[in-house]
């Protein structure tokens, strides 16, 4: 039997036993995208408040604690600041439902246009101007940053400026064979997906070339309705491409 102990702070406020009544924590990716290279944590809180006593406003910080009950004590995992995005309350059961991010969703409200790039400067250069516009810093967990790119006046990176900071730590943490969220020290941290110290060199030579052996005419287009009906256009020639609808 494992016994979890939860807590939350509002503003360095904890609040009492029995108002929180359950915490959910995910990690996304990029909105739009199936897998993301960084990756954003989003915290639901839901507590229970019949005295309106609780005050929460957006943006506010907030922090919450899952831990497990070691030797007599409560042991809590290490988790980010959170920053209240929505809040929804109920006034028939009196409970509060906050949604809350990390800091790298404040990373989505910025621009590269509003980084002030001096070249030269290395890719880890490029995150630390990034990581100092979010008011953090920025940590690799390799030995030493990889600093694969320098950036000279007239090869910037190819970015018109309108690109999110998130896109960019996306393309970063791409580039680098990282993903990239924020730690436990509220800092972005770049790891990496493989154990490997030394990076396996993939050369031209390395590639293969794959061909169709037969072509192929996709020339009918059939529609197929919840309803039975069956709606074709286009000629008997090839293959059928077949579209269902909901």
């Amino acid at each position: 039997k494992v016994e979890l102990y939860t807590g939350t702070t509002l503003s360095d406020t904890f609040l009492p036993d029995g108002k929180l009544q359950s915490i959910t924590i995910d990690r996304t990716p990029t909105i739009g995208k199936f897998f993301g290279y960084s990756l954003c944590q989003k915290a639901v809180v839901k507590l229970t408040d019949k005295e309106k006593t609780v005050s929460v406003a957006a943006g506010q910080m907030i922090k919450c604690y899952i831990g497990v009950l070691v030797d007599g004590t409560p042991e809590y995992a290490a988790n980010p600041n959170y920053y209240i995005d929505n809040i929804e309350r109920d006034n028939k059961t009196n409970v509060i439902t906050i949604t809350a991010y990390d800091l790298l969703n404040s990373a989505s409200r910025h621009t590269v246009n509003e980084l002030d790039v001096v070249p030269p400067i290395t890719l880890t250069g490029y995150a630390d101007l990034i990581a100092a516009k979010l008011g953090t810093a920025v940590l690799w967990s390799t030995s030493s940053a990889p600093d694969v790119i320098t950036y000279e006046a007239d090869n910037l990176p190819n970015l018109n400026g309108t690109e999110t900071l998130r896109k960019a730590l996306d393309a970063i943490a791409e580039i680098t064979g990282t993903i990239c969220f924020i730690g436990a020290d509220n800092k972005i941290h770049f790891k990496q997906l493989t154990t490997i110290e030394t990076p396996i060199a993939i050369s031209c030579d390395d590639y293969i070339e794959l061909s169709s052996q037969d072509s192929v005419t996709i020339s009918k287009i059939t529609s197929v309705t919840e309803l039975g009906n069956n709606i074709s256009a286009g000629t008997d020639t090839g293959f059928n491409q077949i579209i269902r609808e909901n």
